[in-house]
């Protein structure tokens, strides 16, 4: 019998119980979005990439920077909403703005890589501190998506659904 890879958090997936709420994606799969490196269906995942040529081309762009905050609000707002409806049945809302942090990923990653591939001197200390700016949004994330994890989990079986 061969082994298989476990699969990653699937962002609409069912587990075993039929009554599970989709989960959000881990920070991996956010970074992998931001530079287009996957391919996976998902609407976070989507908007990380939207949220990302945005930042891109509010780069090059400079003078198009009010319309490109402006439709970012709007990501942010979209993504919001679907992080209240997943979480609908827990006592209370998120503890904050999931679309603020996919955004916060999204912004620092693009920064990273550009400040990255510009570069002259790849150790400089501005590499190193856009780096672990992507790595504290990260950080961040991981601690969100916990905290939107364990409050569904715990509502759901508050709810008296069979887990």
């Amino acid at each position: 019998m061969a082994l298989t890879e476990p699969q990653p958090r699937a962002l609409g997936a069912l587990s075993a119980d039929k009554y599970a709420l989709p989960r959000l994606p881990d920070w991996h799969r956010i970074i992998a979005a931001v530079r287009g490196e996957t391919v996976e269906p998902g609407f976070v995942l989507q908007l990380a990439r939207a949220f990302a040529l945005l930042h891109h081309t509010r780069r090059i762009e400079p003078r198009r920077i009010a319309e490109i905050d402006c439709r970012r609000d709007e990501l942010i707002a979209a993504l919001d909403a679907w992080v209240m409806y997943i979480c609908a049945t827990r006592s209370t809302p998120p503890p904050e703005s999931a679309g603020r942090a996919v955004d916060a990923i999204a912004a620092a990653v693009v920064d990273a890589d550009h400040c990255r591939l510009t570069a002259t001197d790849p150790i400089a200390s501005a590499v190193h501190q856009d780096g672990e700016l992507s790595a504290r949004h990260a950080n961040h994330w991981t601690a969100l998506i916990t905290q939107i994890d364990a409050g569904q989990h715990r509502r759901h079986h508050e709810s008296g659904a069979v887990a």
